[in-house]
């Protein structure tokens, strides 16, 4: 009590009843001096430039102010002077300085013995460099036994902020410093924490409404740890430890885009969510423009408050509009802005300093991480809460939906059957009509190749012959690939020689082969035999050697091969036509496929080599093809259970052209009329005929040489026509 007494009258006479230019001289008996508002004197040099020597002695120009002081101007210096006794009979031990972290440079002088020490502090020391290892700039200093000491302390600051002088002894002055470090890292604990909690929340949900709050976390942790002092333990530049500031400018902007997401301004409140995104773009220029120049801070001073404001009337907006969360949100907003407004207080000197209006700034802060922490954790659960109830939703919808569809699949099902019924009828009904018509046209086709004439006479009978011919060969395709879908293919087995029935075949191909100019060569044993189908394997060859010729160029030679080993006769039949894809050789053999070939143009039902193939299985034997740009195209079968008789090879050729005998005079009779024809095309029949009329076959070699030409222009055949023109037979 009788401390406070003196200290109270120092104070009065040194405020009030001295002079204004002596410096107040101060006990330190006890340390709690240390923790109270005490006057001393200032003095604000704008010239920057004067030493102790001169400040020495400036007493008339120092005013008295409390030791709690704002620095107003960034662009001067600060000299505070006062005295401090030590009237206790033992030597003791001070601590003395500013305890605000953001003072660029602090001096401190005194007098020992007759000369100055000196001792420097501040943002461009490392901790450990400095006479106090502590974030602020204090100063040791050793007192003797009823020693006084003039203190002159000079400071710099590129900020505008409060610091107040703290004199100390140095255990009061440690426990006070481990409580506040106690305080600092309890805080951090539980930022650290809610940071996590929150990012492994976005992991998980991949929002951006959690992505915003974690920026937001992230940078205010490292705004408190600068805003504390303790990066200065791991950074001297004062350049990079200004630059840290930007992290404030950061939290404004994401803590506004935070804001957005939250209240769904974007859908709810379009109007202020203009300005929301304007506001984040604001605090995103002035974390630019911070690294640039420190001085841009001073924006953020300005521009904070009002935008933080803003955002907490925007939550009291959706609060009357019934937004979700929006009561969170006004609560954790309320608690950042009264710490906002105490330590803007505090600086002003409108409110006292204490640590609660010192740190309000920090809790209010923290209170507010934690109550956005619940919110989002509430979000979260208000989210499973809305997906159970879709989803039992969808449950019942789906349970309604799967009875309704049940209910129509009973419905449709019946409607299925019947129809289902009517279908097997009406199939049944076609493949009767099927078979019947297909089986009724083999007599009149029969009657029609019977009733034509054998020898040679007009062309056109011919052609009408051997149409006949492939109309049958078609019909019996058709009727054949229907008894095997009924399982009605009857084989009639009869030992035959291979090559007898591939002349046999080869014979009916006479006229398809001949319109082409296409002729064969057969290689084979004279003796291949085994038990076949005759008909059947007859139509086979037939419709190979169809394919093979209509595939073929005009006037080519198709080659065909017969081999024999363990028992099996091999057939290749060999043509020099367009190749055949690979992604094809095996679809041609299903029923109703058919080869894009665009070197003859040809109709068909699709069927030839699909009863092909059923024919040789049928026999138990084997059906493929081969095809290569550079050899062909080769379609090859295989048949068991034969027997060679004979080893010896033959070679023959069938339907080769034999060249015109024409006498001179023959070829004289016919010279006017072949340069008329010279002069027309193959396909324009009509002229050529009008030209052919005026012809006399009065001889064998001008007959045999009218019918090869109209083989020629019924098949057209241009390169035969061409070379009959030329006389290249004759």
């Amino acid at each position: 009590m009788i401390r406070k007494i003196l200290l109270f009258i120092l104070i009065l006479i040194s405020t009030n009843g001295a002079n204004a230019q002596k410096a107040p001289v101060y006990d330190l008996t006890y340390p709690q001096l240390s923790n109270s508002d005490f006057m001393v004197n200032v003095f604000i040099d704008s010239s920057n430039n004067r030493c102790i020597n001169e400040i020495s002695t400036l007493h008339e120009q120092f005013k008295p102010t409390k030791s709690r002081y704002f620095f107003k101007s960034i662009e001067k210096t600060y000299w505070f002077t006062f005295s401090i006794k030590n009237l206790s009979s033992q030597k003791a031990e001070y601590v003395i300085g500013f305890d605000e972290v953001f003072l660029k440079k602090v001096d401190i002088y005194y007098k020992t013995d007759s000369s100055w020490t000196s001792k420097t502090n501040g943002l461009m020391l490392l901790v450990d460099q400095r006479d106090v290892h502590n974030r602020c700039p204090f100063f040791h200093i050793t007192m003797l036994p009823n020693e006084t000491k003039q203190i002159y302390l000079r400071a710099y600051t590129d900020f505008a902020l409060m610091a107040g002088i703290v004199v100390s002894d140095v255990d009061y002055f440690l426990n006070e410093e481990l409580k506040t470090t106690m305080w600092y890292w309890a805080y951090f604990g539980a930022a650290i924490a809610i940071f996590l909690y929150n990012f492994f929340l976005f992991i998980y949900l991949k929002e951006k409404l959690y992505f915003f709050y974690i920026a937001y976390v992230m940078c205010f942790i490292v705004f408190a740890f600068t805003y504390a002092g303790y990066t200065q333990h791991l950074i001297s530049n004062i350049k990079i430890l200004y630059n840290l500031d930007m992290s404030i400018a950061l939290m404004g902007a994401f803590v506004t885009l935070f804001t957005r997401e939250l209240l769904n301004t974007k859908q709810l409140l379009k109007s202020i969510d203009r300005l929301l995104v304007g506001i984040s773009l604001v605090y995103f220029l002035i974390a630019l423009l911070i690294p640039v120049n420190i001085y841009f801070y001073q924006w953020l001073v300005w521009f904070g408050p009002p935008s933080m404001f803003f955002l907490f009337f925007t939550g009291i907006y959706s609060y009357k509009k019934k937004v979700k969360f929006s009561g969170f949100y006004i609560l954790a907003m309320s608690c950042y802005l009264s710490g906002l407004m105490m330590i803007g207080l505090v600086n002003q000197g409108l409110i006292a300093f204490s640590s609660i209006t010192r740190y309000g700034f920090i809790i209010g802060s923290l209170v507010e991480l934690v109550l956005f922490s619940f919110a989002l954790g509430y979000r979260l659960k208000f989210l499973q809460d809305e997906k159970n109830m879709m989803q039992q939703s969808l449950f019942l919808s789906e349970r309604k939906q799967k009875n309704e569809l049940e209910k129509q699949v009973k419905e449709r099902t019946i409607e299925l059957i019947k129809t289902n019924n009517h279908l097997n009828r009406l199939s049944k009904f076609k493949d009767d009509m099927t078979g019947m018509i297909i089986h009724d046209l083999k007599n009149p086709l029969n009657t029609i190749m019977n009733v034509l004439p054998k020898e040679k006479t007009d062309p056109k009978f011919r052609i009408i012959k051997q149409s006949g011919f492939v109309m049958l060969n078609l019909v019996q395709n058709i009727l054949d690939v229907y008894k095997s879908e009924n399982a009605e293919l009857n084989l009639n087995k009869t030992q035959q020689s291979i090559a007898n029935i591939i002349n046999m075949a080869l014979s009916d191909v006479h006229y398809l082969s001949k319109q082409k100019g296409v002729s064969f060569e057969f290689q084979a044993y004279l003796s291949y035999e085994l038990k076949v189908d005759l008909d059947i394997i007859k139509r086979v060859f037939i419709n190979l050697f169809t394919n093979a010729i209509k595939a073929s160029p005009n006037n080519q030679k198709i080659k065909i091969e017969l081999h024999y080993k363990q028992k099996k006769i091999s057939v290749f039949i060999t043509n020099l036509g367009k190749d055949i894809p690979k992604t094809r050789q095996q679809e041609i053999f299903k029923k109703y496929k058919q080869l894009d070939n665009t070197e003859f143009q040809s109709s068909s039902t699709g069927l030839g080599l699909a009863f092909c193939k059923m024919a040789i299985e049928a026999h138990n034997g084997k059906i493929g093809v081969k095809s290569d740009s550079k050899v062909g195209t080769t379609f090859w079968l295989t048949l068991p259970n034969a027997i060679c008789s004979n080893t010896e090879k033959t070679t023959e050729t069938y339907f080769e052209k034999k060249k015109l005998a024409l006498s001179e005079e023959e070829k004289k009779y016919l010279s006017p009329f072949m340069h008329k024809l010279q002069n027309l095309k193959v396909y324009e029949i009509w002229m050529i005929n009008k030209i052919l009329e005026n012809i006399e076959p009065n001889s064998d070699g001008i007959t045999e040489w009218l019918e090869e030409l109209d083989d020629a222009i019924y098949a057209d055949n241009n390169e035969q026509y061409i070379d009959l023109l030329n006389l290249n037979y004759l």
